[in-house]
């Protein structure tokens, strides 16, 4: 090799060393940027080629850069709550506006605040991606719909948030000692008793609608009868239990001599009751007084020993009320004397919906299916004893809300029956989740308008019937009223959270973050942003701590991963093969002036 070759190798050393001092300087220049990312200078040999091993040939050197994007920089807390770190080989998807048509760009400047517009923007201007949520549910593991699907931040979009009803608790004790509505002497004969008559009980219950209004819902409660067969004697005067009903005059069963028989059958053989002067053996099926009729009724288990078979009472009015206690038997007095059941006898009523069988009383509706005395009793909870209900413990169940379509009289949107076993406890069955819920759908408020409707489940497992007072001892429900946007947070699970006046607060998108088969292979750009470039390998999208994307860590940022003593024992070193390949230039210069003064 000449002389000149050995100066061009020297000065290809120094211009090496000119390119490694030039990212040094970069580097220590960028030691504060947020996110910024080292880059280092590799030395590369160079040679002119030959056919032979023992031939020298003329060499050199040549400097690349080696990009460290895949060396964590130090986290430092912040007291921004928008502010979010990468603990990992994730970066933050950006692009420089919210055009969808833009470029996607990649970072680690964590530094984000929403600008006049109200989207999310880091400190060098880039506007940050995400994934919209909905109901606040975050996608799990990797975004199956890929970096398209990405919107950008916007967090104007819910500058007002209101959360609509979905659940409302009562605790509600209903009077065991009221008065049943009794259909049978009521206008119409049939349930349901509906607005007809007076509620013994009601409770209004304010809910939020979909679209953030306070409406008003109502829940009447009157006990009736019940919907299963049953007779009642309406006698000419009040019957009381002493009341002597053979051959007496005075009393209100005149008709009734000794020798007649009243005859019941509820599908478990026929009860015939004798009726005596005189003291009455009740184990004999013989009767004198209405307490001796009761008791037999009251006893009788139809052979079967399976249970009671009827239920006998007198109501608050004196009149003979008698149910059979099976909700799906009817109940028929045909045998039975004429002056026992006739109009100077107990005077039973004929049944309205068995027309043409005057003593044949059938049940009145379903009660697990839909039906003219229950209309929406799938929306109540479904009985736990359908077999042998409290026959006296009855209530039916009307929930009114306004004319959605703008009048003012409220309309019944549902209505069922509930039942009270003898303990006073309601006789329904738990769902799974061991709640006991009466459901209403799509519960409309006002037809003019859409999005308000709501579906409202009210949780009425501790509901109970007990004598005395009607009392409501606890109630709660969900829902909040409209709040204007008061904060707006990342968490550590990479959720945008709005905050807002009312106490609500909502996730309204999920940060996903980038990954690359090679991180280092992507392109540095001004603003500490990288493009993707080939040499980075596949992209993947997944949210935090899924998929190797690393976790994001709420108020805080990523320090630039420059560390000063590397970089200036690394200047040092530049310097000094710097000062080393110059010497060489000078070393041969003096040769070639030596060269030079041969001539002389």
């Amino acid at each position: 090799m000449g002389l000149f070759e050995s100066l061009y190798t020297g000065v290809m050393g120094m211009n090496a060393q000119s390119k490694s001092t030039g990212m040094i300087s970069t580097n220590i220049a960028n030691q504060t940027t947020v996110g910024y990312k080292k880059s280092e200078a590799a030395f590369h040999d160079l040679f002119a080629s030959s056919m032979y091993s023992g031939n020298y040939s003329h060499g050199g050197v040549y400097a690349t850069e080696v990009h460290r994007h895949d060396i964590q920089g130090q986290i430092q807390q912040t007291v921004s709550t928008t502010d979010a770190a990468i603990n990992g080989s994730g970066f933050f998807a950006v692009k420089k506006s919210a055009d969808p048509s833009a470029e996607f760009f990649f970072t680690r400047n964590g530094t984000f605040n929403p600008d006049s517009e109200g989207i999310l923007r880091n400190s060098a201007g880039f506007v940050l991606y995400g994934v919209p949520l909905s109901q606040g549910l975050a996608p799990s593991g990797e975004i199956s719909g890929g970096i398209d699907s990405l919107e950008p931040v916007d967090i104007d979009i819910l500058n007002s948030q209101a959360v609509p009803t979905t659940l409302v608790t009562q605790v509600v004790n209903l009077n065991a000692a009221e008065t049943a509505y009794n259909s049978h002497i009521l206008s119409g004969g049939t349930l349901p008793i509906g607005q007809t008559q007076a509620a013994h009980f009601s409770r209004n219950q304010t809910v939020i609608d979909g679209q953030g209004n306070q409406r008003q819902i109502t829940l009447e409660y009157r006990k009736i009868t019940g919907p299963m067969a049953y007779a009642t004697g309406d006698a000419t005067s009040e019957i009381n239990a002493t009341d002597v009903l053979v051959d007496n005059a005075a009393g209100p069963t005149p008709g009734i001599t000794a020798g007649d028989t009243l005859s019941v059958s509820a599908g478990t053989g026929t009860l015939t009751i004798t009726f005596v002067n005189g003291n009455a053996d009740t184990s004999l099926n013989q009767a004198n007084t209405m307490q001796d009729v009761m008791t037999i009724l009251n006893t009788y288990n139809g052979g079967t020993g399976a249970g009671d078979t009827f239920d006998a009472s007198l109501d608050d009015s004196g009149n003979f009320i008698l149910r059979a206690v099976d909700p799906t038997a009817s109940l028929n007095l045909g045998l039975s004397s004429a002056s026992v059941t006739g109009a100077n006898g107990f005077n039973f009523i004929p049944d309205p919906i068995s027309a043409g069988s005057p003593l044949s009383y059938d049940p009145m509706a379903s009660l697990t299916a839909n039906g003219t005395a229950n209309p929406n009793q799938t929306d109540f909870p479904a009985f736990a004893n359908t077999t042998n209900p409290n026959t006296r413990g009855w209530w039916e169940v009307t929930i009114l809300t306004n004319d959605p379509a703008g009048g003012s009289t409220p309309v019944e949107v549902s209505r069922g029956l509930l039942n009270f076993d003898g303990n006073g406890t309601l006789n329904a069955s738990a769902g799974a989740n061991g709640e006991v819920n009466l459901a209403l759908n799509n519960l409309d408020f006002d037809s003019s308008q859409t999005g308000e409707e709501i579906s409202l489940t009210i949780e009425i497992g501790s509901f109970s019937q007990f004598s005395g007072a009607y009392n409501v001892t606890f109630t709660e429900q969900n829902g909040i009223e409209p709040g204007t946007l008061s904060q707006v947070s990342i968490d550590n699970e990479g959720r945008v959270l709005g905050t807002y006046s009312n106490g609500t607060q909502l996730a309204m998108y999920q940060i996903p973050l980038a990954t690359f088969t090679n991180p280092n292979g992507l392109v540095d750009l001004s603003g500490t942003i990288f493009r993707y470039g080939f040499d980075a390998g596949d992209l993947t999208l997944s949210t935090g701590g899924t998929e190797g994307a690393g976790l994001i860590r709420a108020s805080s940022i990523e320090n630039s991963n420059v560390d000063l003593a590397d970089e200036f024992a690394t200047l040092i070193v530049s310097q000094r093969a710097f000062q080393a390949n110059s010497r060489v230039v000078n070393t041969v210069d003096e040769m070639t002036e030596q060269l030079r003064s041969l001539k002389q």
